[in-house]
């Protein structure tokens, strides 16, 4: 997991809007566990949710967020290695699998974060989460169109896996991650 010098408090804003296919901070997290981790933190939202009636939408919304996490957060790793080992049985398996589980996920996700916000806030300022989720979601769907391409043989490569991956927010030889806060430089590099 984060060595305690990371400067970056809470690695899930970076980890829920990076591109499973650019997959910006991919090399970043190879091998610190968040897969893991947001997997066990579902169980332990849960949990808090039916333990606290007066903050239940507050941890569901963290049930829901983890969710998202432990599928997504190492998403982008899992469909490089198998994209890159010419493994079409795992690809399938994340295709059939792990994609739509994920975007029910983000759908979830979405929806409880709506009941949240408008719990606590005016209706200005969800409209960027709206956009921010629902890209998440064509951006799954994308994925998914892809793999079904490259599978059937209709694309030869996915450019994407092509590229070597670089550090961004991690020392190298370390566990430090630094931190990257906005999202337009989460989602991609391109200036476009």
């Amino acid at each position: 997991m984060l060595d305690s010098k990371s400067d970056i408090p809470n690695p899930a804003k970076f980890l829920l809007y990076q591109d499973p296919f650019v997959g910006l901070f991919d090399k970043d997290i190879e091998g610190l566990g968040f897969c893991e981790h947001y997997g066990s933190l579902v169980e332990v939202f849960k949990k808090h949710k039916e333990n606290n009636e007066n903050f239940k939408l507050l941890f569901e919304f963290y049930e829901k967020l983890a969710n998202v996490l432990q599928y997504k957060s190492e998403l982008g790793l899992k469909m490089m290695t198998a994209y890159r080992n010419k493994m079409d049985e795992e690809l399938r398996f994340i295709l059939g699998t792990t994609l739509p589980s994920c975007k029910l996920a983000v759908i979830e996700l979405k929806e409880i974060w709506r009941k949240l916000w408008f719990s606590t806030n005016k209706a200005f300022g969800f409209e960027l989460l709206d956009l921010k989720l629902g890209g998440m979601i064509a951006r799954i769907e994308s994925a998914e169109l892809r793999l079904t391409q490259y599978l059937s043989k209709e694309i030869s490569i996915i450019e994407e896996y092509e590229e070597e991956r670089l550090y961004l927010l991690r020392e190298e030889n370390t566990n430090i991650l630094n931190g990257m806060y906005f999202w337009r430089t989460l989602v991609s590099s391109s200036k476009i």
